[in-house]
């Protein structure tokens, strides 16, 4: 009767414990402002992720017509809500571009995947979502939104701050920095 007892609460215990979950990622959502450097390479962040936003690789394609599709991979290197690291992005946008200027026309969006983390943002997935318009005077501004997924550890980081960068800084300064 006591061995059945102790078995009983054995097996209670081993069920107990399967049925605590894990501790999963966090869903936070990310807004603000992204506004290009005059390198034409990066952009610094700002709102829910504060740093650097650096291009690494585009490749476009001509979608007949006036329309462009551009993928290509960047880097985040700063912060996303107060926890440092960086987050490899893969992106897709499909644009116009005025045959008479030869630039690009802002309409429409550009979707950046996470496909890889590093520092305190190890483990981030999800997704950030880019919007460029014009404002009252006619210049480009882009805002980004989107959701990420912190792992736990992220959360518990918070208070680490990322390696401070120069003011408009170029790409060689950036990688220098990153020790890239």
């Amino acid at each position: 009767m006591k061995r059945t007892i102790v078995t009983l609460a054995a097996v209670a215990a081993l069920a107990a414990l399967v049925a605590v979950p894990a501790a999963t990622a966090s869903q936070t959502q990310v807004a603000g402002l992204s506004t290009p450097n005059p390198d034409g390479f990066t952009a610094t962040m700002t709102g829910s992720l504060d740093g650097v936003w650096v291009l690494t690789g585009a490749d476009p394609f001509w979608g007949g017509g006036y329309q462009v599709i551009l993928t290509g991979t960047e880097t985040f290197i700063g912060t996303v809500n107060g926890v440092s690291g960086w987050l490899d992005l893969a992106f897709r946008i499909e644009t116009r571009w005025d045959p008479e200027t030869f630039l690009f026309v802002p309409n429409g969006r550009c979707q950046h995947h996470v496909i890889g983390s590093g520092g305190n943002l190890t483990g981030t997935t999800g997704y950030i979502q880019m919007k460029d318009r014009y404002d009252a005077n006619g210049n480009i501004v882009t805002t980004y939104k989107g959701h990420l997924d912190l792992p736990p550890a992220a959360l518990l980081t918070a208070s680490f701050k990322a390696t401070a960068l120069p003011a408009n800084p170029n790409l060689e300064t950036v990688l220098a920095t990153c020790g890239g």
